[in-house]
């Protein structure tokens, strides 16, 4: 036999969860949509010009950055020369130019690889740090 207060103290871990599933505010009041808006958009080598390529995407999908921090996370896992392992330098550079181009008051590189935890290094190897 089970007493009454065991059986609704297991019933709030599961009610709570689905109550937060469906929130449309996670715990810091940031709205979040059901779903995320992606593209693809093609370079034909690492010299195109992702700047512009991705400002391209930002006025396609009628991103307004304006006065915002924006965070990028580049994929570092190691390095390995003469290999594709990491988001290449020219991306991520690229990337930060269309953001502050659109208006963003600040962007900020973070990363924290999981495979090679020396940040610096790898930062210093794929040629990101120049």
């Amino acid at each position: 036999m089970i007493s009454r207060r065991a059986f609704f103290g297991t019933l709030a871990v599961p009610l709570a969860a689905a109550a937060c599933r469906r929130a449309p505010f996670d715990t810091r009041g940031f709205v979040h949509d059901a779903r995320s808006n992606v593209m693809l958009m093609p370079a034909s080598s690492y010299d195109a010009d992702f700047a512009d390529i991705v400002m391209s995407g930002l006025r396609e999908l009628r991103v307004d950055v304006r006065g915002k921090r924006v965070l990028l996370k580049p994929n570092m896992v190691e390095y390995e020369p003469g290999t594709a392992i990491n988001t290449h330098p020219a991306v991520i550079a690229g990337a930060a130019l269309a953001f502050r181009r659109a208006g963003a008051a600040a962007v900020v590189v973070a990363e924290g690889p999981g495979h090679r935890r020396d940040t610096e290094y790898l930062v210093m190897r794929t040629g990101l740090y120049d």
